[in-house]
């Protein structure tokens, strides 16, 4: 399934000032203020959805936790029933006997690498840094530990491997996130947006404000409607999403660049 937009940029430099507010406030310049702050929120939501979804949903950072396993460290005497669990180390009893399956789980789709010191996350990771840093946090012995990245841990592409030959320890999944006995992984997972994703965000963003505010915008007559009396204003995006362009020629530009075969999401290795 595609990822929410998540985390995209948006250069506020081009849209209209906000309200000015004195000091101190006088009557009703704190409403105007957050009301017209709350405006604008909602245009720019509906601004990155919108180039979101035209660039082919595949653009978009998002904070993740998982709790994942290690191969080859998961015990081998537990016995749980079909139905109990799902993802990760299992075992079945059948017949009295132990069949045990091992599958650890990666917070969503499947490990293609793991062992007792690395463990597959669910991709692409997004390079640490410290805006996107990848933390590990680890409850054992009555005590919260959080391992120090390049002592404790490495990140190399999508893999999280334990350093200085020690393994992951185990996880027990029996007990929810935060017992003791568990480790989680928070990371930021996704593909960054292209270079002046903001600055286009933007511009949608102001003209979708224009149109709102009944005012003359670059945007198509079909996506903006306004009553025989001019009472009301109605914004349907659906013409953009059909067409692929949102009617103003630099964003349209981009769009061609970024997404030349009119993607409606991300593709996906089977």
């Amino acid at each position: 399934m595609p990822s929410p937009p998540c985390s995209w940029p948006v250069d506020r430099t081009v849209l209209p000032s906000l309200p000015t507010i004195s000091d101190p406030p006088e009557d009703g310049q704190q409403a105007a203020y957050d009301a017209a702050l709350a405006f604008q929120f909602g245009m720019e939501d509906l601004a990155v959805n919108i180039l979101w979804q035209l660039t082919g949903r595949q653009f978009g950072i998002c904070e993740t936790t998982v709790r994942p396993c290690a191969n080859e460290r998961q015990p081998t005497d537990l016995y749980l029933t079909v139905g109990q669990y799902f993802g990760g180390y299992s075992n079945v009893v059948l017949d009295g006997g132990l069949f045990g399956l091992l599958g650890c789980g990666c917070g969503s789709g499947q490990c293609n690498l793991s062992g007792p010191s690395a463990v597959h996350l669910a991709g692409p990771v997004v390079p640490p840094t410290q805006a996107y840093p990848v933390t590990v946090t680890i409850h054992r012995d009555g005590a919260q530990v959080e391992l120090v990245q390049g002592v404790d841990f490495a990140v190399e592409g999508d893999v999280l491997y334990r350093t200085q030959n020690r393994p992951w320890p185990y996880q027990n999944y029996a007990r929810p996130m935060g017992e003791q006995g568990t480790w989680l992984v928070t990371y930021w997972r996704g593909t960054p947006p292209p270079y002046a994703a903001g600055r286009f965000v933007g511009i949608l963003t102001a003209e979708l404000m224009k149109a709102s505010d009944g005012d003359k915008c670059r945007l198509p007559k079909s996506v903006t409607r306004v009553s025989r009396q001019g009472a009301s204003f109605d914004l349907d995006p659906t013409e953009l999403y059909a067409t692929g362009k949102t009617g103003i020629p630099e964003i349209d530009t981009w769009l061609a660049a970024v997404n030349p075969n009119h993607l409606q999401q991300a593709p996906s290795v089977l």
